[in-house]
């Protein structure tokens, strides 16, 4: 079972949730910030996903569920467990990490280009992606690069983009999983008059294809991959217990 976190009600999994149904994953989402019911076990979980939000990750007294949030991430990666964060769940990770997330050099809302690094290229998640992707961002804050992690994409507005600890921990600063119908939800919810509203949607439109494309690539290198190597492994298991 894959577990999806969600912080607020209009960051969904958007675009991985249809990549898991349409691949018969089974998922599940947990709305911690509903504040009910108990903490998920992550004893039948075979990966995790952090989703975004509108807090910060120094609001644990005003939001207090990012405390239940950052012990499951400590106990994800004690356990090793595949994990990727998304925005404010790759600065949930980088804090629990012990690296500093503070405000970042300056917001970025709309449309921006990242680069891989050469460890990205040698990487089985950024595998097979281009040296620079137009991806979305929505932040204002931003992270430092743990102690012993690889950094695997940066810009120049916001160096710190996205970062693997250890072999199966990620952290994107960007946003993968967004479509046409979120970005706009997102503007009315957070910016309804914003001047640039009208262009990020209009960019959209134009480059949906190969941003889907390039997601796609994404969710198969992290869901399929490690879904293999997990398989592989109880299959070795088993045939060393015979």
């Amino acid at each position: 079972m894959i577990l999806i976190l969600q912080n607020v009600a209009c960051e969904g999994p958007g675009t991985i949730a249809s990549y898991l149904s349409s691949h018969d994953l089974a998922f599940t989402t947990a709305r911690l910030f509903e504040g009910t019911g108990a903490a998920p076990n992550l004893d039948n979980v075979s990966q995790l996903i952090v989703l975004g939000g509108s807090m910060n990750v120094y609001q644990q007294q005003e939001f207090p569920f990012l405390r239940t949030e950052c012990r499951l991430l400590e106990e994800a990666i004690r356990r090793d467990l595949p994990t990727m964060g998304i925005c404010l769940g790759a600065q949930l990770i980088a804090k629990v990490l012990g690296a500093k997330v503070t405000r970042a050099p300056v917001p970025e809302v709309g449309w921006y280009r990242v680069q891989l690094t050469a460890a990205a290229a040698r990487d089985s998640v950024f595998r097979g992606l281009e040296r620079t992707l137009r991806v979305f961002q929505w932040h204002e804050d931003t992270f430092d690069l743990p102690r012993g992690a690889v950094l695997l994409t940066r810009s120049r507005t916001c160096p710190n983009q996205a970062f693997r600890y250890a072999q199966n921990i990620y952290g994107l600063q960007f946003h993968i999983e967004v479509d046409g119908g979120m970005i706009d939800n997102w503007f009315e919810k957070y910016a309804p008059e914003s001047p640039a509203r009208k262009h990020v949607l209009s960019e959209y439109e134009k480059i949906s294809a190969t941003f889907r494309i390039r997601a796609e690539q994404l969710y198969d290198n992290f869901f399929q991959g490690h879904l293999k190597e997990i398989k592989y492994a109880l299959d070795s298991n088993r045939a060393g217990s015979g």
